[in-house]
């Protein structure tokens, strides 16, 4: 069995970055085809809504020229491959956190009545995967309530670690917050509201493409608040790299672009401790507050901004060490191993 044709469906997100989003894997792992959703170019409306279409059309064109399926984001596009593609394995990556998750193996997710449907159509094709990649432990619990355990490998998200992280930068009294998904705005501005009455020299800056302008017009009210739409991807980092601390408001999170590029360009994190289990980030960088609690934020943001230049290069160079693990490449080498444990696998059925 050539195990080197490979056929990825993946997804090009128009809020991600060039160098970000799980769609960098096909970088190092070279699919011989490809197809997905690309929201940087204008698509059928159908295939937008109901993604798994592409199962049907990669079935059409590559159902005899490929030796594994590789569906890069199980949620969106993974109903009917296992009915589709008999003959070879398929290993489906899933992004969502637990909760979320676990609604999508059980009930179809909340893509409307349409994938509900094909969910009842399919229930049982988990258990016809050859493989299940997951981005940390809180998912392997859900998808072992509808598939075989050893066939669920944990595998992080990737970051490249090739960053300029410069730690001897010069820190602005700026805690930056990015991204969207499943943030805790009523929390946040909570805690923005509370530094303002404290007259605390901190100013709380958001970089976001996508929230509510009602939730922008609430926020622009505190004179400390600052917002910004649209950054390129070198001046996001640059954001970064001179904010004392980026704070991510999460209130669940698997696999987190955020989290990942701001301690590759060796800035602390400040994270609720809803899911630090499920993460290997146990290093003086990040900082977990209870997400009940705004006295609890308060200290971790005060303590970082009392912290001497070289305290806060420390940080800096923990924060970047920690990181290397999840590079790209080491990433990319992990998932290898699972395409020839299963590709061997069916060679073995096939003789």
């Amino acid at each position: 069995m050539n195990s080197n044709r490979i056929l990825a469906i993946t997804s090009r997100y128009k809020h991600h970055g060039e160098n970000a989003g799980y769609i960098q894997l096909k970088k190092y792992l070279h699919p011989s085809f490809e197809v997905g959703i690309d929201e940087t170019k204008d698509q059928p409306q159908i295939i937008k809504a109901y993604k798994w279409l592409f199962e049907f059309y990669a079935w059409f064109k590559f159902r005899n020229k490929a030796d594994l399926l590789h569906i890069y984001y199980g949620e969106e596009y993974y109903r009917f491959s296992s009915v589709l593609f008999r003959k070879i394995p398929i290993i489906a990556t899933f992004h969502q956190p637990p909760e979320k998750l676990k609604y999508e193996v059980l009930k179809g997710g909340d893509g409307g009545r349409i994938y509900r449907l094909a969910h009842i159509l399919t229930k049982n094709r988990f258990k016809k995967l050859s493989a299940a990649i997951v981005l940390e432990e809180g998912q392997k619990k859900v998808l072992e309530l509808v598939m075989p355990a050893e066939k669920i490998h944990v595998i992080y998200h990737g970051i490249y670690t090739n960053k300029n992280a410069i730690p001897s930068r010069e820190k602005a009294a700026q805690i930056l917050t990015i991204g969207n998904w499943l943030r805790d705005w009523e929390f946040y501005e909570r805690v923005v509201s509370s530094f303002e009455k404290a007259k605390s020299p901190i100013t709380f800056m958001l970089i976001n493409q996508q929230i509510d302008n009602d939730i922008i017009e609430q926020l622009s009210q505190y004179r400390n608040f600052k917002y910004f739409k649209d950054a390129s991807d070198e001046e996001l980092e640059d954001e970064i790299q001179k904010s004392i601390a980026v704070f991510l408001p999460l209130k669940s999170a698997a696999g987190n672009n955020a989290v990942m590029e701001s301690l590759a360009l060796g800035t602390p994190l400040i994270l609720p401790k809803i899911f630090h289990q499920n993460y290997q980030l146990n290093c003086k960088a990040v900082r977990w507050y209870d997400p009940n609690s705004i006295e609890s934020i308060t200290i971790s943001i005060n303590e970082l901004l009392a912290l001497p230049t070289n305290e806060i290069q420390d940080l800096s160079r923990e924060a970047t060490k920690l990181i290397a693990k999840f590079d790209w490449s080491q990433i990319a080498k992990q998932t290898s191993v699972v395409y020839e444990q299963v590709s061997q696998s069916q060679s073995n059925i096939d003789l």
